[in-house]
């Protein structure tokens, strides 16, 4: 059988249509919401068919014998989101995949890919279970991390996938469980597009300012520990039994002395001094080659920090590492938008090689293919999700071979 069209929504800065590209489909249109990365999408893939809004969606359209994957806003699950009011199905953020659910199924498309994160699986059961029975599908439910296939980055994601009732059971392909660490990037990728550079140099001179220049090397270079910079800072705070410091905002809070965000607000550099409270996803994060990366985050930054450095050294990630750590091409396209913003459209982004995976799946689901088991059947949750001591035992492994 011949590789279905697919029709793409919300690929925001064009993961999703890497990855349709990638596996062979022809792309039917790539739809969003709000405009939102069309000029990335259009800079790397300037023939297809963009629809900005819902508003330039075709009202009707005969999707039978096209696939449908599709990433729209998960702030409504998100861990990242803490406002009340914005989570659940009732939220703003969630009327997108009420929209992306509707129109795929009401057009009968012939296979249709939800990617969210985990908390859409319980928090968003019933809408789907709902809209299924509505239109005639049936709902498969997977988990999956993106560690598992080659992106050094431990990135837990979940898929709703929803087959016509004719189809009997989704059909995967087997998970590669390529784990690699992050050297593998720092080795291939060529130094170009330093970012954060005044940054780190600002958060350098802080720390030594306030704690002397060899404590400041040795945070700097991981041999502290790795993480969030905020960790090892109190971690020998407390080993020295110096007091923690309390941060007084100029808006008129003020932090527990020794909190999470009184050390970020005092020690490091972030980009909300003045504010309350502090994402710690915007305090530098040291990376150790040897390790994983977490998930990639609009306001995160990183530094590499670790004995695979020359000389020990430590530096900000170059803009092709970024990019390889979220799976997509060294090579792709993001001049069209300032260079500040490339976190924050490949954060909202699915990883290619997963999407690609997922593809595979939709494509040997519809044509029934024998060859491929059945993975999952309609109701259940298939959980594919590696374990993390079995992720560092791999990683072990791959140290020993290197």
């Amino acid at each position: 059988m011949k590789k279905l069209p697919v029709l793409i929504i919300n690929s925001y800065a064009g993961s999703l249509t890497i990855a349709t590209r990638q596996e062979g489909h022809r792309v039917v249109g790539s739809y969003e919401d709000g405009g939102y990365g069309l000029e990335i999408q259009r800079a790397n893939f300037p023939a297809l068919d963009y629809r900005p809004t819902v508003a330039d969606w075709p009202v009707a359209q005969d999707l039978s014998q096209t696939l449908v994957i599709a990433h729209p806003p998960c702030a409504a699950f998100s861990q990242q989101n803490i406002t009340r009011a914005a989570r659940g199905v009732d939220a703003v953020k969630f009327q997108q995949t009420r929209a992306v659910l509707e129109y795929a199924m009401r057009n009968q498309c012939a296979g249709l890919a939800v990617e969210s994160v985990c908390g859409a699986l319980e928090g968003a059961r019933a809408v789907h279970d709902e809209l299924a029975a509505r239109h005639g599908y049936r709902v498969y439910r997977v988990l999956q991390n993106a560690v598992s296939f080659g992106v050094p980055q431990w990135r837990e994601r979940f898929w709703a996938i929803f087959l016509p009732r004719q189809i009997d059971g989704l059909r995967l392909p087997p998970v590669p469980n390529d784990v690699r660490p992050l050297r593998t990037v720092l080795q291939e990728c060529g130094m170009t597009n330093a970012h954060d550079l005044a940054r780190w140099d600002r958060q350098l001179r802080m720390l030594t300012r306030a704690a002397g220049p060899r404590w400041a090397a040795r945070l700097a270079h991981g041999d502290l520990g790795h993480g969030s910079l905020v960790r090892p800072l109190r971690a020998e705070l407390a080993r020295r039994g110096a007091p923690a410091p309390e941060y007084r905002p100029r808006s008129g809070g003020v932090h527990a002395a020794g909190s999470l965000c009184a050390t970020a607000h005092a020690w490091c550099c972030s980009e909300h001094a003045d504010s309350t409270t502090t994402f710690l996803c915007r305090v530098a994060r040291l990376l150790d080659p040897r390790g994983l990366a977490g998930a990639v985050l609009g306001d995160a930054w990183w530094v590499w920090a670790g004995q695979d450095m020359p000389d020990g050294a430590s530096r900000p990630l170059y803009e092709e590492e970024y990019k390889r750590i979220m799976g997509f091409p060294a090579d792709y396209d993001f001049s069209a938008v300032r260079p500040r913003l490339l976190r924050t459209y490949l954060s909202r982004g699915v990883c290619p090689p997963a999407a690609r995976w997922v593809l595979q799946g939709l494509q040997a689901s519809v044509e029934g293919r024998r060859r491929v088991p059945v993975a999952c059947e309609a109701g259940q949750t298939l959980d594919l999700r590696p374990a993390r001591a079995d992720v560092r035992t791999r990683l072990a492994a791959y140290a020993e071979s290197a």
